[in-house]
């Protein structure tokens, strides 16, 4: 199931301002043309898909949530502040990708779509899990990266490394007291 329809979009987006980005002959098509499975509304999913796709990237990328989780959220708990924060995040970031196909300049682009950058930053935060969806099972009490309990350790049980180990029988190279000028080891008679 999508995380944003087409009748979601136009609650958050003037249906004027998005019939002017899917037709490519400088007309604009009606709420009924975008929202319906011609070739505009075929523009509208897909611009949907690949901002739901840029999500779905963030999210995972910060290994604090599965794709599962947010389309879970979406469905099961539609009014959750989770649901409605998704799908802003998906409408600002699909709004964005259909002005995209105007080829603007990146000022008037800006201009235009002032949002896309706030999903945008929005992503960043949801990446580096300075920003939550707290209606997800499990994450709110995950508490934050670097803090005891978020991250495993991985060095508690984790083998010595070699360079640990083999240091008597090869030395311990630029340190005393085998550094330059020195024998490499006890065992090697060799010089630097």
């Amino acid at each position: 199931m999508p995380l944003l329809t087409q009748a979601e979009l136009l609650l958050r987006y003037d249906g004027r301002r998005i019939g002017d980005c899917v037709l490519d002959d400088d007309q604009r098509a009606t709420d009924t043309e975008w929202q319906g499975g011609g070739v505009p509304g075929q523009r509208v999913l897909t611009a949907i898909a690949d901002a739901e796709g840029e999500l779905i990237s963030a999210v995972t990328v910060g290994s604090r949530y599965y794709a599962q989780d947010i389309d879970t959220v979406v469905t099961a708990t539609p009014d959750c502040y989770s649901s409605r924060l998704v799908k802003r995040i998906v409408a600002d970031l699909a709004y964005g990708n259909l002005l995209k196909r105007r080829g603007l300049p990146a000022e008037d682009f800006a201009a235009l779509a002032p949002a896309y950058a706030e999903a945008q930053q929005k992503l960043t935060m949801l990446r580096m899990a300075e920003r939550i969806f707290p209606d997800v099972p499990g994450v709110p009490e995950a508490g934050l990266p670097g803090t005891e309990g978020s991250i495993p350790d991985l060095t508690a049980n984790a083998p010595p490394l070699i360079s640990q180990i083999a240091f008597p029988y090869f030395g311990i190279i630029n340190q005393p007291p085998y550094g330059p000028g020195r024998p490499r080891s006890p065992y090697y008679g060799g010089y630097y």
